[in-house]
C-alpha cells in the first residue's frame, strides 16, 4: 500500500496500478478513516486497484479549505479522473456519512463523461432525515468541542463493542472537521435531499445494510425506492468490519471479479 496526494486528497492506494484491472475506491463515514482499510487483506490488489480516501481532517489527511460537501465532492471528482482516466470501470463504496458525499462524486463523474462510473455500492448510507443520529445533533451546538464530546459520550455508552471502539475513534479525530462533516450532512439529508440525489443517479446501485443495523429509516427508503439491497450477516453498521469475510465477498461478486478471498479463519 502507498499514500498519493492530489491536491490536498489524501488516497491509500495499490502500490501497482494494473490499467488493465477494475478500480475500486472507498468512501469511509464520519471521523471514520481506515474504516476499509481491511480491503488490502481481502481483495487481491493484482486484479482490483484499490483506492482508499482519508478525508480532510481524518486519518492521514490535513484538515481542508473547503468551506461545502458540494466543493470536497469537486477536489474529490477530479481526482478519481485524474488517476483513472486511462484504466477500466470504476465502482464508488461509500460507508455512511460518506454516501452523501458519495452522491455528488458520482453525479460529478457522471456528468464529466471521462470516466466510466460502473457501479456504486452503498453500505449503510444516510439517505434520509433522522433527529436520532450524531449529525443532526450538531446542529445544537457552536463549540466543535463540544459536539466531539457529546459523540464520544454518547457513542461509549454503546453495550455494542463496535460503536465504543468507534468512540475511541472520534476522541483522535479534528473536531472542527468533525464538525463540518457533521453540519454539512445533516443540511444535506433534510428534507429527503440526499435521497432524491441517490435515487436521479444514472448508474447501476446496490444498497448493502448490517443484518443489526439501527438505520431502519434508510432501510425503508431503499426497499421503497427497489434499489437492490444485500444484508450482511451478524452486522450492525460497519459490515466491513463486523463480516469482512462475507462483506468483501459480496463486493467481489458484485463488481465482477474473483479476488481470491482467503478462506475464513
Amino acid at each position: 500500500m502507498k499514500i498519493v496526494k492530489f491536491n490536498n486528497i489524501y488516497v491509500k492506494t495499490s502500490d501497482v496500478i494494473n490499467e488493465k484491472a477494475k478500480n475500486i475506491w472507498f468512501f469511509h463515514g464520519l471521523g471514520d478513516a481506515g474504516s476499509f482499510d481491511n480491503a488490502f487483506e481481502y481483495l487481491n490488489t493484482e486484479k482490483v486497484n484499490i483506492f482508499i480516501i482519508d478525508f480532510p481532517g481524518f486519518g492521514k489527511a490535513e484538515k481542508s479549505s473547503s468551506s461545502t460537501l458540494g466543493e470536497l465532492a469537486n477536489m474529490v471528482a477530479t481526482a478519481i479522473i485524474s488517476l483513472n482516466s486511462r484504466q477500466g470501470s470504476i465502482y464508488i463504496v461509500g460507508h455512511s456519512a460518506g454516501v452523501v458525499l458519495g452522491n455528488m462524486v458520482c453525479a460529478n463523474l457522471l456528468l464529466s463523461g471521462k470516466v466510466h462510473l460502473e457501479t456504486y455500492l452503498n453500505v449503510e448510507g444516510i439517505l434520509v432525515e433522522d433527529l436520532t443520529r450524531s449529525s443532526s445533533k450538531s446542529i445544537a451546538y457552536s463549540d466543535p468541542r463540544d459536539f466531539q464530546n457529546y459523540m464520544v459520550d454518547s457513542l461509549s455508552l454503546s453495550s455494542s463493542k463496535i460503536f465504543r471502539e468507534y468512540a475511541d475513534k472520534i476522541k483522535t479525530v479534528d473536531p472542527d472537521a468533525l464538525y463540518f462533516w457533521a453540519t454539512q450532512v445533516y443540511e444535506l439529508t433534510c428534507h429527503g435531499y440526499s435521497g432524491k440525489k441517490y435515487i436521479e443517479l444514472v448508474c447501476e446501485k446496490v444498497y448493502i445494510g448490517g443484518e443489526k443495523s439501527p438505520l431502519l429509516n434508510d432501510r425503508e427508503f431503499i426497499l421503497n425506492s427497489k434499489t437492490p439491497l444485500e444484508i450482511i450477516k451478524d452486522a450492525t453498521h460497519w459490515p466491513m468490519l463486523e463480516n469482512p469475510y462475507e462483506f468483501y465477498t459480496l463486493v467481489s461478486k458484485l463488481v465482477g471479479c474473483d479476488c481470491n478471498l482467503p478462506s475464513i479463519g
